[in-house]
């Protein structure tokens, strides 16, 4: 009886060896996905105590905007991440999460008929309210996924780029709910509160107007509470400082080149593949390593190959990819793409992520993400090097289908606020005369229309190891941008 015990139990260790030694095959010849199955395998154990996905998946979900409006002609507050505004935050964003999945889900749904007094986003501008932002409209599938319910039965909504929360004036226990989508239409809802009722809205707004007074937390205008006194057209829910102060203290960020992944001349094969060791994991004998004259390192196998320059530009394309016939989905591209970045723990760690561009193609999925520090967005301005001379404005690009990643292009910087502060002149007026004066252009543009406008920071491609100053950005309705240079308050 021990007897055969014991060979029932060499069987499935000899069994369980097989398959591992199957994978790692597989990891050498298979689909062409940077995976490290024994990473996988290691997993396994933990996979119902905690979800790897969902830091990360969390993370790119979070709002490009957070603002609170106390009403027409009152104060609004744009709340962040890891600042004194965190606790607010994170509750409000929570909230926000709740009214999706119920709209997703078709849940505590009082009603969803036309409000009429509403016809457009641009009416909404100075309700009182919460207003989230994404910087790319979120499908329901894309919602579903962040979410993780399986609702998507909003069929009427085509997708979610702002959404406003705004309480009921009459019912302490229901908020209105307003949805637009990337092609301005307009779907509204009526939804039972969850744990934040319309009388704790009113305590939070209070508790910002004390701060605002005492430790002189930032309030902003909409641009529709200046009455239209502008000569040219503009979104009329942007945050603007337009009174007050024209001096604000900003801080710097620090931006550099991973130490692993600086490329210095002269280094051998072995010094490079040892850079790419947590990348590459169970598959790093595979790849043959090189660098040629111009500091490019490459490595290379039969079905993936990285390339890293040496200004911090780390290009990853799938060499076994045949062109699919299906369309992608983009839940699916997206949450490919999350897997990707987690694999390879690259993301800057004093930065926050989020996801600011999902555009489906004929078999792939173009997916952009993109860092804020400190609340401010940090924008590149990048040319690709190599065979692909495109330009890339975003951190990180990755084409995906369902289950592969395609191709990668991604700017490695690690980016963290510096200590010091200076006083940098942010009044609105005074910026878009600047604008104006740096762009005269735009002054003569008819057709200009002031899409968005924000403080934040400009990595460019010689933006390696250095100390990076805000800028003030404005946005059109083309996608074009432009920065401006912030003046600096005299004697700092």
């Amino acid at each position: 009886m021990l007897k055969e015990k014991f060979k029932t139990y060499i069987l499935f260790s000899l069994i369980f060896l097989s398959l591992i030694q199957a994978g790692i095959l597989w990891d050498y010849q298979g689909p062409g996905f940077p995976f490290n199955f024994l990473e996988a395998i290691g997993r396994i154990g933990y996979a119902k105590a905690e979800d790897p996905m969902e830091k990360i998946r969390e993370d790119a979900f979070e709002p490009y905007r957070l603002v609170v409006s106390a009403g027409m002609d009152e104060p609004h507050w744009v709340l962040t991440k890891n600042s004194d505004t965190q606790d607010e935050y994170s509750r409000l964003w929570g909230e926000g999460k709740y009214y999706l999945e119920c709209i997703l889900n078709s849940e505590n749904i009082i009603s969803n008929a036309p409000d009429k007094d509403v016809k457009d986003w641009e009416d909404l501008a100075v309700r009182k309210g919460i207003f989230y932002e994404f910087k790319t409209p979120l499908k329901p599938g894309v919602l579903s996924y962040f979410l993780n319910t399986k609702g998507s039965k909003a069929d009427e909504v085509n997708g979610v780029l702002k959404m406003l929360v705004s309480p009921d004036d009459i019912n302490n226990n229901s908020f209105s709910v307003y949805i637009l989508d990337g092609n301005s239409k307009l779907q509204n809802y009526v939804i039972v509160a969850k744990d934040l009722k319309k009388d704790q809205y009113n305590e939070i707004v209070a508790k910002l107007y004390k701060r605002s007074e005492s430790n002189g937390l930032r309030s902003y205008t909409v641009i529709a509470d200046t009455k239209n006194t502008m000569r040219y057209q503009a979104q009329k829910d942007i945050p603007i400082i337009w009174d007050g102060s024209k001096f604000e203290p900003i801080q710097s960020i620090n931006c550099t080149i991973p130490e692993n992944f600086t490329i210095k001349s002269g280094q051998k094969a072995s010094e490079i593949e040892k850079k790419f060791e947590s990348i590459l994991g169970s598959e790093k004998d595979s790849y043959d390593v090189s660098m040629d004259r111009s500091g490019t390192a490459t490595l290379k196998n039969l079905n993936n190959i990285y390339k890293l320059y040496d200004s911090g530009l780390l290009e990853y394309k799938n060499l076994s990819y045949t062109t699919e016939t299906e369309k992608p989905d983009e839940s699916q591209a997206v949450k490919t793409a999350l897997e990707f970045l987690d694999r390879m723990k690259l993301l800057s760690a004093n930065a926050d992520l989020y996801i600011s561009g999902i555009q489906g193609e004929k078999d792939r999925v173009r997916i952009t993400f993109d860092y804020k520090v400190g609340g401010l967005p940090v924008v590149f301005n990048y040319q690709a090097q190599g065979a692909e001379q495109n330009t890339l404005k975003n951190a990180i690009t990755i084409e995906a289908s369902n289950k592969k990643v395609i191709s990668c292009w991604w700017i490695l910087r690690n980016l963290e606020p510096a200590k010091e502060k200076k006083q940098y002149g942010v009044n609105f007026v005074d910026l878009m005369d600047k604008t104006f004066i740096d762009y005269p252009e735009l002054k003569d543009d008819k057709s200009f229309y002031l899409k968005d406008a924000t403080l934040g920071y400009e990595v460019q491609q010689d933006t390696r190891n250095a100390k990076v100053e805000p800028v003030w950005f404005i946005f059109t309705d083309t996608n074009a941008r432009y920065p401006v240079k912030l003046t600096v308050k005299k004697g700092e």
